[in-house]
């Protein structure tokens, strides 16, 4: 399971109606500024943030988490969905 953070936009991908639902869907979750010692990164999407942006840039280094880009957020991504669907397959019986 894969824990996340987002800082910044990603284009066409609204957090509430279809970036915070696909992870969860794909069995991964959503933390907030407040838990961001709990999660593996910190997304940073390339539509600009706010202040809040510099808070959770700033606090996500000094904390030590990793900072990624929304590509290979993507990457991580398409790569559980990959491993999801073989293993579905997989179990379905012959």
């Amino acid at each position: 399971e894969h824990a996340f953070a987002f800082t910044g936009g990603i284009a066409g991908w609204p957090r509430e109606l279809k970036l915070y639902p696909t992870i969860k869907r794909y069995g991964g979750t959503v933390v907030e500024i407040e838990g961001l010692n709990k999660t593996e990164c910190l997304v940073h999407g390339d539509r600009r943030g706010g202040r809040k942006t510099t808070r959770k840039l700033r606090a996500a280094r000094h904390a030590g988490i990793d900072i990624i880009n929304e590509s290979d957020f993507f990457r991580i991504l398409a790569n559980e969905i990959r491993l999801r669907n073989r293993n579905r397959t997989s179990s379905v019986p012959k």
